[in-house]
């Protein structure tokens, strides 16, 4: 038996809003199909987050159809939980996919009442039986603690998407013990790395996503397994390359544009480079640092884009940015939003509304803050 484990492929989205990282998306996905049908798998194994939102543009939709089409021709099963981005409040296009017979859905309509008790059904393949968890985080762990599943194959794939304590415990759903005993493979999504576990007689792995989702993902390679027999092999998915430097500066805005120019190779060929900057500024400010200019060199150079990231820089008059494990969770949404593609007021933006919709405030706070955004928004637009 030989199947393909991958997962966050998050068809539709792209880097910096650029249309040819949009395209990579849908390339290291062709990947992954082209590898099944030249391997002859018996199945593919997707553990969520097909795609990068819950109501996809017709294009995205098309073109994932397409590439299901080639394995059904090829009598090659898509086996599917829904993730966290792929799915709009009760609903997921993973379902429509379903109903068109390109995909088998693992994670609705398979919960059965037995007594008190809720079991978990799956599907069997070549004497292998499949289940699925869907990846609503909301109350994770009250879903696992809530069903039994009995696996009854020669051998078992619980697929499921949700980051366990053992290799985040920062943004854990849930620890590992809460996943269903008697499997031999526990097929994991939604977090981004690659990495594997050991867990009662099986193992628990995660392939990570098949692109560079954020800046912060790139210079590590993506890809997804093939698996024969209990036996992995790693397959490299991102089609294009990213470079990451760190710079440690203390110097003048001036002479850091400098810098970042110097430390671009002189030729490239359709890379994307990030180049992130720490120290202080001991002339000018952030906002004297040409990272349009430093883009445009790069383009010229043939590389796809160059992105500088600021936030771990400080002005003349801060102190000097001393990174630690310990940082708070603005600074962590910072990062993110900045490494995303976004920066200015957006940022500033985005971080208020985060403020709003997800944090604790008196009604007084509420509207201040309501108030803020209102005002960034006109500024932004």
């Amino acid at each position: 038996m030989r199947f393909i484990h991958c997962g966050d492929t998050h068809l539709g989205r792209s880097n910096f809003r650029l249309e040819e990282r949009k395209q990579d998306f849908f390339k290291a996905f062709e990947k992954v199909v082209d590898t099944a049908i030249k391997q002859e798998v018996d199945f593919v194994v997707h553990s969520g987050d097909l795609f990068d939102v819950g109501k996809p543009s017709i294009t995205t939709m098309i073109k994932c159809i397409k590439q299901l089409k080639r394995l059904k021709k090829h009598g090659i099963p898509f086996f599917v939980v829904w993730g966290s981005h792929d799915v709009s409040l009760t609903e997921s296009p993973v379902q429509l996919l379903d109903e068109l017979d390109l995909a088998v859905n693992l994670a609705d309509s398979r919960y059965h009442k037995d007594g008190d008790k809720i079991l978990l059904t799956g599907e069997i393949i070549n004497g292998c039986f499949i289940c699925g968890m869907p990846g609503r985080r909301v109350n994770a762990r009250g879903m696992y603690e809530g069903f039994e599943v009995k696996p009854g194959g020669k051998y078992n794939i619980f697929v499921f998407h949700h980051t366990i304590s053992e290799a985040d415990n920062i943004t854990a759903d849930i620890p590992m013990s809460l996943l269903p005993p008697g499997f031999d493979y526990y097929a994991g999504g939604h977090w981004h790395k690659r990495c594997e576990f050991s867990y009662g007689k099986g193992i628990v792995v995660y392939p990570g996503s098949t692109e560079f989702n954020t800046a912060d993902e790139m210079g590590e390679e993506r890809g997804f397994y093939i698996v024969d027999e209990g036996e992995k092999k790693w397959v490299k998915s991102n089609s294009r390359n990213a470079t990451v430097k760190e710079l440690k500066v203390e110097c003048s805005a001036e002479e850091v544009n400098r810098l970042c120019i110097e430390s671009l190779p002189e030729e490239g060929d359709g890379e994307m480079v990030i180049i992130r900057l720490k120290g202080r500024l001991t002339k000018g400010t952030k906002a004297s640092i040409d990272r349009q200019m430093i883009d445009a060199v790069a383009r010229e150079r043939g590389f796809l884009t160059a992105k500088v990231y600021i936030s771990q820089l400080a002005n003349p008059e801060s102190k000097v940015y001393v990174e630690t494990k310990k940082r708070s969770l603005k600074e962590i949404e910072r990062d993110f939003l900045e490494s995303s593609g976004y920066d200015g007021k957006m940022v500033e933006l985005a971080l208020n509304l985060i403020n709003v919709l997800g944090g604790e405030m008196t009604p007084s706070e509420r509207e201040g803050a309501v108030m803020e955004a209102r005002k960034l928004v006109g500024d932004a637009l």
